[in-house]
Protein backbone atom coordinates (compact mmCIF):
# COMPACT_ATOMS: atom_id res chain seq x y z
CA UNK A 1 0.00 0.00 0.00
CA UNK A 2 1.78 3.02 -1.18
CA UNK A 3 1.14 6.85 -1.51
CA UNK A 4 -1.30 8.89 -4.05
CA UNK A 5 0.02 10.38 -6.74
CA UNK A 6 -0.04 14.10 -6.99
CA UNK A 7 0.05 16.50 -9.50
CA UNK A 8 1.31 19.01 -10.23
CA UNK A 9 3.46 17.92 -6.99
CA UNK A 10 6.14 19.36 -4.50
CA UNK A 11 6.14 23.40 -4.05
CA UNK A 12 3.92 25.16 -6.57
CA UNK A 13 4.17 28.90 -6.67
CA UNK A 14 0.83 30.90 -7.84
CA UNK A 15 0.13 34.27 -8.51
CA UNK A 16 -2.73 35.65 -5.84
CA UNK A 17 -6.23 35.29 -7.99
CA UNK A 18 -4.96 32.52 -9.79
CA UNK A 19 -7.42 29.02 -10.43
CA UNK A 20 -5.28 25.91 -10.12
CA UNK A 21 -6.13 22.35 -9.73
CA UNK A 22 -4.65 19.44 -8.00
CA UNK A 23 -5.10 16.08 -9.38
CA UNK A 24 -5.07 13.13 -7.07
CA UNK A 25 -4.59 9.61 -8.51
CA UNK A 26 -4.42 5.99 -7.54
CA UNK A 27 -0.44 4.80 -7.38
CA UNK A 28 -2.35 1.37 -8.26
CA UNK A 29 -2.70 0.21 -4.86
CA UNK A 30 -4.92 -2.67 -4.42
CA UNK A 31 -8.70 -3.31 -3.45
CA UNK A 32 -10.40 -0.16 -3.43
CA UNK A 33 -8.58 2.25 -1.14
CA UNK A 34 -11.03 5.69 0.11
CA UNK A 35 -9.31 9.38 -1.38
CA UNK A 36 -9.85 12.47 -0.18
CA UNK A 37 -8.12 16.22 -0.27
CA UNK A 38 -7.44 17.37 3.53
CA UNK A 39 -5.94 20.93 4.60
CA UNK A 40 -2.99 20.34 7.28
CA UNK A 41 -3.69 23.54 8.30
CA UNK A 42 -6.95 22.70 10.38
CA UNK A 43 -7.22 18.75 9.16
CA UNK A 44 -10.36 20.06 7.36
CA UNK A 45 -11.62 17.65 4.50
CA UNK A 46 -11.95 19.53 1.44
CA UNK A 47 -13.73 17.01 -1.00
CA UNK A 48 -15.91 14.04 -0.86
CA UNK A 49 -14.58 10.49 -0.09
CA UNK A 50 -14.15 8.69 -3.05
CA UNK A 51 -13.01 4.99 -3.89
CA UNK A 52 -12.84 5.92 -8.04
CA UNK A 53 -9.75 8.25 -8.43
CA UNK A 54 -8.71 10.53 -10.18
CA UNK A 55 -9.93 13.40 -7.29
CA UNK A 56 -9.43 16.60 -8.04
CA UNK A 57 -9.01 19.64 -5.84
CA UNK A 58 -10.38 22.53 -7.78
CA UNK A 59 -9.31 25.89 -6.49
CA UNK A 60 -10.26 29.18 -7.52
CA UNK A 61 -9.10 32.59 -7.01
CA UNK A 62 -6.33 31.86 -4.86
CA UNK A 63 -5.63 34.58 -2.30
CA UNK A 64 -2.50 34.51 0.24
CA UNK A 65 -4.67 32.53 3.20
CA UNK A 66 -4.38 29.87 0.91
CA UNK A 67 -0.81 28.92 0.87
CA UNK A 68 0.23 26.16 3.00
CA UNK A 69 -0.06 22.11 2.77
CA UNK A 70 -2.51 20.08 1.19
CA UNK A 71 -3.09 16.46 1.43
CA UNK A 72 -4.30 13.83 -0.60
CA UNK A 73 -4.94 11.00 1.72
CA UNK A 74 -5.60 7.07 0.45
CA UNK A 75 -6.94 4.81 3.43
CA UNK A 76 -6.88 1.21 3.07
CA UNK A 77 -10.32 -0.72 3.65
CA UNK A 78 -8.35 -3.84 4.20
CA UNK A 79 -6.28 -3.05 6.89
CA UNK A 80 -8.36 -0.62 8.94
CA UNK A 81 -6.29 2.66 10.18
CA UNK A 82 -3.54 2.31 7.37
CA UNK A 83 -3.50 5.54 5.81
CA UNK A 84 -0.64 6.94 3.09
CA UNK A 85 -0.30 10.55 2.33
CA UNK A 86 0.81 12.44 -0.09
CA UNK A 87 1.81 16.54 0.67
CA UNK A 88 1.56 19.88 -1.95
CA UNK A 89 3.09 22.69 -0.34
CA UNK A 90 1.16 25.80 -2.14
CA UNK A 91 3.01 29.34 -2.21
CA UNK A 92 0.48 31.93 -2.86
CA UNK A 93 2.46 35.31 -4.22
CA UNK A 94 0.83 38.89 -3.68
CA UNK A 95 0.52 40.34 -7.50
CA UNK A 96 0.00 44.19 -8.70
CA UNK A 97 0.65 45.44 -11.85
CA UNK A 98 4.34 45.10 -11.71
CA UNK A 99 4.63 41.65 -10.70
CA UNK A 100 4.54 40.51 -14.11
CA UNK A 101 5.81 43.57 -16.08
CA UNK A 102 9.33 42.48 -14.53
CA UNK A 103 9.16 39.70 -17.30
CA UNK A 104 7.78 41.50 -20.11
CA UNK A 105 10.27 42.25 -22.60
CA UNK A 106 10.42 43.69 -26.36
CA UNK A 107 11.18 40.72 -28.62
CA UNK A 108 13.37 38.96 -26.14
CA UNK A 109 13.09 35.97 -23.18
CA UNK A 110 14.06 38.42 -19.72
CA UNK A 111 16.98 38.07 -17.81
CA UNK A 112 17.57 35.73 -14.85
CA UNK A 113 15.01 33.73 -16.67
CA UNK A 114 15.27 29.75 -17.54
CA UNK A 115 14.73 30.08 -21.31
CA UNK A 116 15.10 27.67 -24.24
CA UNK A 117 15.36 27.72 -27.92
CA UNK A 118 13.19 25.93 -29.77
CA UNK A 119 14.20 25.32 -34.05
CA UNK A 120 12.34 22.12 -33.80
CA UNK A 121 10.34 19.67 -32.07
CA UNK A 122 11.72 18.63 -28.22
CA UNK A 123 10.81 17.65 -25.07
CA UNK A 124 12.33 20.23 -22.17
CA UNK A 125 13.44 18.64 -18.91
CA UNK A 126 13.09 22.06 -16.70
CA UNK A 127 11.70 22.48 -13.28
CA UNK A 128 7.75 23.99 -13.54
CA UNK A 129 8.31 25.97 -10.28
CA UNK A 130 10.44 28.67 -11.47
CA UNK A 131 9.92 31.45 -14.42
CA UNK A 132 10.28 29.62 -18.06
CA UNK A 133 10.97 31.51 -21.23
CA UNK A 134 10.86 29.50 -24.80
CA UNK A 135 11.98 31.32 -27.91
CA UNK A 136 10.69 29.78 -31.13
CA UNK A 137 12.06 30.35 -34.61
CA UNK A 138 11.87 28.85 -37.78
CA UNK A 139 14.83 28.71 -40.19
CA UNK A 140 14.95 28.66 -43.83
CA UNK A 141 17.02 24.87 -44.47
CA UNK A 142 18.63 26.48 -48.10
CA UNK A 143 19.83 29.73 -46.64
CA UNK A 144 20.36 28.96 -43.09
CA UNK A 145 18.93 32.36 -42.14
CA UNK A 146 15.66 32.73 -39.85
CA UNK A 147 12.86 32.85 -41.52
CA UNK A 148 10.58 36.18 -40.58
CA UNK A 149 7.30 36.03 -39.19
CA UNK A 150 3.98 38.19 -37.68
CA UNK A 151 1.85 35.51 -37.64
CA UNK A 152 3.22 33.36 -34.82
CA UNK A 153 0.68 31.46 -32.70
CA UNK A 154 1.23 29.74 -29.29
CA UNK A 155 -1.18 26.83 -28.45
CA UNK A 156 -1.28 24.57 -25.30
CA UNK A 157 -2.23 21.23 -27.11
CA UNK A 158 -5.11 22.70 -29.17
CA UNK A 159 -6.19 25.62 -27.09
CA UNK A 160 -4.73 29.39 -28.25
CA UNK A 161 -2.44 31.19 -25.73
CA UNK A 162 -3.08 34.48 -25.32
CA UNK A 163 -1.26 36.94 -23.56
CA UNK A 164 -1.94 37.65 -20.27
CA UNK A 165 -3.87 34.11 -20.03
CA UNK A 166 -3.88 32.02 -16.55
CA UNK A 167 -4.23 34.96 -14.58
CA UNK A 168 -1.39 37.21 -15.77
CA UNK A 169 1.23 33.83 -15.82
CA UNK A 170 1.07 33.72 -19.81
CA UNK A 171 3.27 36.43 -21.21
CA UNK A 172 3.63 36.54 -25.14
CA UNK A 173 6.21 38.81 -26.88
CA UNK A 174 7.46 38.92 -30.58
CA UNK A 175 10.07 39.95 -32.72
CA UNK A 176 10.66 39.90 -36.72
CA UNK A 177 11.56 36.45 -36.96
CA UNK A 178 11.01 35.03 -33.38
CA UNK A 179 8.07 34.53 -30.62
CA UNK A 180 8.15 34.36 -27.51
CA UNK A 181 6.65 32.46 -24.25
CA UNK A 182 7.05 33.91 -20.72
CA UNK A 183 5.14 31.46 -18.38
CA UNK A 184 5.43 33.32 -14.43
CA UNK A 185 4.32 30.27 -12.94
CA UNK A 186 4.79 27.32 -15.37
CA UNK A 187 2.87 24.91 -13.12
CA UNK A 188 -0.37 26.66 -13.09
CA UNK A 189 -0.29 26.52 -16.84
CA UNK A 190 1.64 23.22 -17.98
CA UNK A 191 2.44 19.66 -16.43
CA UNK A 192 4.36 16.83 -17.46
CA UNK A 193 3.46 15.89 -20.70
CA UNK A 194 1.53 18.51 -22.00
CA UNK A 195 2.59 20.21 -25.08
CA UNK A 196 3.49 23.61 -26.27
CA UNK A 197 3.30 23.94 -30.03
CA UNK A 198 4.85 27.44 -31.81
CA UNK A 199 3.40 27.69 -35.06
CA UNK A 200 3.39 30.14 -38.28
CA UNK A 201 1.52 29.86 -41.32
CA UNK A 202 3.26 32.20 -43.27
CA UNK A 203 6.55 30.64 -41.96
CA UNK A 204 5.32 27.12 -43.43
CA UNK A 205 6.34 25.57 -39.81
CA UNK A 206 6.17 24.32 -36.37
CA UNK A 207 7.75 22.88 -33.40
CA UNK A 208 6.36 21.22 -30.54
CA UNK A 209 7.58 21.55 -27.16
CA UNK A 210 6.28 18.28 -24.63
CA UNK A 211 7.19 19.26 -21.19
CA UNK A 212 9.60 16.29 -19.27
CA UNK A 213 10.20 15.38 -15.77
CA UNK A 214 12.65 17.39 -14.12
Amino acid sequence: FINPRVSPNGTISVIEGSNLTLTCSDPGNSGAPRYVWINDSDGSQLTAVVNNPPLNLHLTNINRAASGNYICRSTSIDVPGLNMDTTVTLNVQSCNLTCSADLVTNGSCPAMVTSIFILNDRTINVPLTEPLCIQCRFINTQSGEFIPFSDGVWRKGSIVLNDGDFSGNVIISSASNALFLTLVHPATVVDVGNTLTCSSSSAGQQSVITIGAF
